[in-house]
C-alpha cells in the first residue's frame, strides 16, 4: 500500500511538473543553450510575423543596395510607420516623429514658430494662403491672401505630400529662415506670376478670442480656436462684456478650425440651458453623451456666425445651438468634420493622432463634407438684403455684411 502511494505521489508530481513547464513556456520562453523553447501557438505567431515583415525588409534591403542615390540618411522606420497611417485614407490620422510631435503639442497650447499665415490645402498639392496674421513676419513680407505656395526652400510641394508634412516644412525654429515659392494671379496679364519670399520665422502667439462692444450694447465675441485654455478666456471675456453693459451677443465661429472636445463642451455649458451638447461613438468606444446644465446659461439674445472653415469643435457648438433652438445661425455651410481624434504620446517622444470616434448632434445628425451644417440665413440671402462683404489684400474685412446683418437682427430683438 505504501508502495502504491509512493508511485501515485511520483506520478502526480510528474503530471504537475509537466503542467507547470507547459504553463511557464506559454508565459516565458525557456532557453536551452543556444536555443529558446516556446509553445507551438507562440511559434506560429512568430512565423506569421516573420512572413509578414520579410517582404518589407527585403524591399528595404533592395532599395538600399540598388537605389541610384545615397540612402544612408533616410529614416526607413519612420517612413514605414507613416505608411500605416497613410493607408487609412484619413487625412486627420497622422504620425509625428519626435520633433514634429513637440511642435504639434506646442501648437495645441496656442503657440508655435512659423511665418504667420492661415492656410488650406489645394487639390493640386499647393497651399492657399487664406489670411495673414497681423504683426507676424508674413505680414511684413508682402505675401497676400489668395497666394498659392508651391515650394518650400526651393523644394516643390508634391501632389502626394500630406498637408501636415508640407506645413511642417514651412514651420521651424524661431530665428531661422524659410523660402516660400508663391504663385500669384496677375489681373492685368491674366496669368500666374512666380514670386519668392525669404521670411525669418518667429514665435506666433495665437490669440484665442477677439472681442469688443458694438453699437446699442451689443457684444462681439470671436473664438479663433478651441485650444487649451480657451474656456477660461471665454469666461473672462464674457464677464468683461457683461460688465460693459452687453444686452445681446454676436458669437463668431467663422474660420475656427476646431480643437479640444473638452474645451468646447465647457464653453457650450456656459451658453446653453439643460440639454445634450453632443454624443460621441466609435467601433471600440461605447456611446457617450455630454450634457449641459442650467446653472450658467447665456440669458440674453445672441446669434452665431459660421462659414465653410468652421470645423470640428466649432460644428459641435453650432450643432448644439441649432438643435437646442438657442439662437439663429448666419453665414455659409460648415466644413463637415464630424470626427474626433485621440492624441497619443509614445515612449520615444514621438506620437500620433488617430480618428477613433464620430460625433452626433443632439438630434442625431452626423456631420460630413457631403452633409455639413447649414445656416438659418445664408450669405447669399444676406447679400440679397443689401449687406455686402468686401476684403483687403490680407483677407481682412473692409465691410462685413454678415456681421452687419447679425447686428441689425439683434437690434430688432432688443426693441
Amino acid at each position: 500500500m505504501d508502495r502504491r502511494r509512493q508511485i501515485s505521489t511520483i506520478l502526480l508530481t510528474a503530471i504537475i511538473s509537466v503542467i507547470a513547464v507547459i504553463f511557464v513556456l506559454k508565459l516565458v520562453p525557456f532557453k536551452m543553450g543556444s536555443q529558446v523553447l516556446v509553445d507551438y501557438e507562440e511559434y506560429e505567431n512568430l512565423q506569421n510575423m516573420r512572413y509578414r515583415f520579410d517582404k518589407v525588409l527585403g524591399l528595404e534591403r533592395t532599395i538600399k543596395e540598388e537605389f541610384y542615390k545615397d540612402t544612408s540618411e533616410i529614416d526607413f522606420d519612420t517612413g514605414m510607420i507613416r505608411g500605416l497611417f497613410d493607408s487609412l485614407g484619413d487625412k486627420y490620422s497622422v504620425y509625428f516623429n519626435k520633433e514634429e510631435f513637440a511642435q504639434f503639442k506646442m501648437e495645441l497650447s496656442g503657440n508655435f514658430s512659423g511665418v504667420g499665415i492661415n492656410i488650406e490645402p489645394m487639390t493640386d498639392g499647393e497651399i492657399k494662403v487664406l489670411s495673414i496674421i497681423e504683426g507676424t513676419p508674413a505680414a511684413a513680407s508682402g505675401i497676400i491672401a489668395g497666394d498659392r505656395i508651391y515650394s518650400v526652400n526651393d523644394i516643390p510641394i508634391r501632389e502626394d505630400e500630406s498637408h501636415n508634412a508640407a506645413v511642417g516644412r514651412i514651420k521651424g525654429p524661431e530665428g531661422t529662415e524659410v523660402i516660400l515659392g508663391i504663385r500669384r494671379y496677375n489681373l492685368e496679364t491674366e496669368k500666374d506670376e512666380e514670386l519668392s519670399f525669404t521670411i525669418k520665422r518667429a514665435r506666433i502667439p495665437l490669440p484665442l478670442i477677439e472681442s469688443k462692444m458694438l453699437d446699442d450694447d451689443i457684444g462681439y465675441l470671436k473664438i479663433l480656436g478651441f485650444d487649451e485654455g480657451v474656456h477660461q478666456k471665454f469666461v473672462e471675456v464674457k464677464n468683461t462684456l457683461e460688465a460693459s453693459g452687453m444686452k445681446a451677443l454676436v458669437l463668431d465661429l467663422r474660420g475656427n478650425p476646431g480643437g479640444s472636445l473638452n474645451e468646447v463642451i465647457k464653453i457650450a455649458d456656459e451658453i446653453l440651458g439643460k440639454q445634450i451638447i453632443v454624443s460621441t461613438e466609435g467601433p471600440s468606444f461605447p456611446k457617450r453623451t455630454y450634457d449641459s446644465d442650467d446653472k450658467k446659461q447665456l440669458n440674453i439674445p445672441f446669434v452665431v456666425l459660421m462659414d465653410s472653415y468652421s470645423a470640428s469643435a466649432s460644428e459641435i457648438l453650432v450643432g448644439a445651438i441649432q438643435d437646442g433652438e438657442a439662437a439663429p445661425v448666419f453665414g455659409s455651410h460648415s466644413f463637415g468634420k464630424g470626427l474626433v481624434q485621440d492624441v497619443i504620446s509614445l515612449g520615444d517622444g514621438s506620437g500620433f493622432k488617430l480618428t477613433t470616434n464620430y460625433y452626433l448632434t443632439p438630434n442625431g445628425r452626423l456631420i460630413t463634407p457631403e452633409e455639413p451644417l447649414l445656416p438659418d440665413v445664408t450669405e447669399e440671402e444676406i447679400l440679397e438684403k443689401g449687406y455686402e462683404s468686401t476684403f483687403d489684400d490680407f483677407g481682412r474685412f473692409i465691410e462685413d455684411g454678415v456681421l452687419d446683418y447679425a447686428v441689425d437682427h439683434l437690434k430688432k430683438e432688443l426693441n
